[in-house]
């Protein structure tokens, strides 16, 4: 007797299905993670999308629960097992799994704890997918975007870590708003380390243009009477301040997350603040990973753009660098 499938359905074609052309994996289903995920599906940039943890009841929860969205969606594919042989074949792998950072604790106490992790987690990325890019959220991630290029084996342009591009969100929100225009409308980088010793480029923040260092020569400076520093203090803050609130940041790195992700999936030659293999930039001796202004498409970081920094923002990038190598040096098992 035919079933229904067989009365309904006249196959054309025989032998496995088409892989997935452009799949991303998310490791770690939190906050963070879901974030990501939710946004990368509402931005419909993956033909499959993959989840993994280790905590499996809450894995198929979330599996369950994005599936039945699917009709609201245009991802055909969502899939999820604590097992990383779901995620083979995956063009952009995103990290987000890790202790959480707690109420006053700085990033840079997460490292080793999160190390032990990415020991377990980096390989078995690599396995299944060789060719992937790997994006490192997970904090102290310029640290740990260092970690797991060491851990990966991959080219140093396909080990990218969020680093800055959500401080550099944070800052143009901030001070867009007190300009009374819309984010997209000021430019400006915060650049270094993802956390309290990034650096503030105002020598190259403009409105159409129009640099605010030459209406203001004192702007982001003790001397400023306008006190635009304090604009910087708030991004270095915002996240302390968020977590005090809530308990956790999500939705903000979720999107900045997905935006990294068109701009590699769609070949876009975008450029964004990103943590990336710095040694031998702006005087930088060490192995470190921060973020500085990277051209991103479908290969990775095809190139950093040479940013025109004063000689006090050269040395606030190095003081930066030498704040990572110093926790970086005494990591064990890398």
């Amino acid at each position: 007797m035919a079933s229904i499938v067989q009365k309904l359905i006249t196959p054309l074609v025989s032998g496995p299905p088409e892989p997935p052309r452009n799949k991303v994996t998310v490791v770690g289903v939190g906050q963070v993670g879901m974030a990501c995920a939710v946004s990368i599906l509402l931005r419909e940039l993956a033909d499959e999308l993959a989840l993994v943890d280790v905590v499996e009841d809450k894995l198929k929860g979330e599996m369950m629960d994005l599936l039945h969205g699917s009709l609201f969606l245009k991802t055909p594919k969502i899939v999820a097992d604590k097992d990383y042989s779901v995620t083979a074949n995956s063009r952009i792998v995103i990290v987000t799994a890790g202790v959480r950072q707690q109420e006053g604790e700085s990033r840079l106490n997460l490292v080793q704890r999160n190390v032990n992790i990415f020991k377990h987690i980096v390989p078995q990325i690599v396995r299944y997918s060789p060719d992937c890019i790997i994006i490192v959220v997970s904090n102290p991630v310029d640290v740990l975007t260092y970690v797991t290029w060491k851990l990966s084996g991959l080219p140093k342009h396909r080990v990218i870590g969020s680093g800055t591009n959500l401080d550099s969100a944070r800052f143009r929100f901030l001070m867009a708003d007190k300009l009374g225009i819309h984010s997209s409308s000021f430019n400006g980088w915060i650049l270094g380390e993802h956390g309290d010793t990034s650096v503030p480029v105002w020598s190259g923040t403009n409105v159409a243009g129009v640099n605010l260092q030459t209406l203001n020569p004192n702007i982001g400076t003790e001397f400023d009477e306008e006190n635009w520093k304090e604009t910087h203090k708030m991004v270095v803050d915002s996240a302390y301040e968020v977590i005090k609130l809530k308990g956790y940041t999500n939705w903000a790195i979720g999107l900045s997350v997905a935006d990294l992700t068109e701009s590699l999936m769609r070949n876009m030659n975008r450029i964004h603040p990103v943590s990336t293999m710095v040694k031998g930039m702006y005087g930088i001796s060490d192995e470190v990973y921060l973020s500085l202004p990277c051209v991103l498409n479908g290969g990775g970081v095809a190139s950093v753009v040479n940013m025109s920094l004063t000689d006090d923002e050269v040395s606030q990038l190095q003081a930066s660098a030498s704040t990572l190598w110093d926790i970086q040096k005494d990591l064990r098992d890398v």
